[in-house]
């Protein structure tokens, strides 16, 4: 009997550290550099381009191969010169997205991802007056995966938003898993 006990006291263990390695549910943030590539128009300049971005997500891994995630990202601030006017774009996006992983070993995974995103645009042309925005496109992105504990992953990952004008970002990222 005591044999009995000792072994299904082991079993629960080992169930629970399962169960902590294949955690469902997670959210995390992140911080990087968000690029906007502008469509072509008359007049139009581009004198910055970049800035600095962040980004608040949650997930729900289905397995350890497919999750599904939600985000909400601060894309900065740009500067275009149209026809001597500077104008000033500053944008957000929410998305949801599919992501299918590939474990790399125990700790680290590559995954890929596809989906939607909204993005809400404000623009200000000075002393002309500001006017905003909003359009939804494809998302789609790369990203690498590391489990630093059973609860937090650290993650670098690329994603585009292809509008009219396209938005690249790359970001470091923390997660937890619970």
């Amino acid at each position: 009997m005591r044999k009995i006990l000792i072994a299904t006291a082991l079993m629960a263990g080992m169930a629970s550290q399962t169960a902590m390695a294949d955690s469902a549910f997670y959210v995390g943030g992140s911080v990087g550099q968000t690029e906007i590539d502008y469509a072509a128009f008359p007049g139009l300049t581009v004198t910055d381009d970049s800035d600095t971005s962040w980004k608040l997500f949650a997930g729900y891994n289905f397995n350890k191969n497919v999750a599904l995630e939600f985000a909400y990202q601060d894309l900065g601030d740009s500067t275009v010169d149209l026809s001597g006017v500077p104008v000033s774009v500053d944008g957000d996006a929410v998305s949801l997205a599919v992501l299918g992983k590939l474990p790399l070993g125990e700790k680290a995974e590559v995954f890929a991802k596809l989906g939607v995103a909204r993005l809400d645009a404000n623009v200000d042309a000075a002393g002309i007056g500001s006017v905003s925005d909003s359009e939804s496109d494809v998302l789609y992105g790369l990203g690498f995966n590391y489990n630093v504990t059973d609860t937090v992953d650290v993650r670098l990952e690329w994603e585009r938003m292809d509008f009219e004008d396209q938005i690249d970002t790359v970001s470091l990222g923390v997660s937890y898993n619970f």
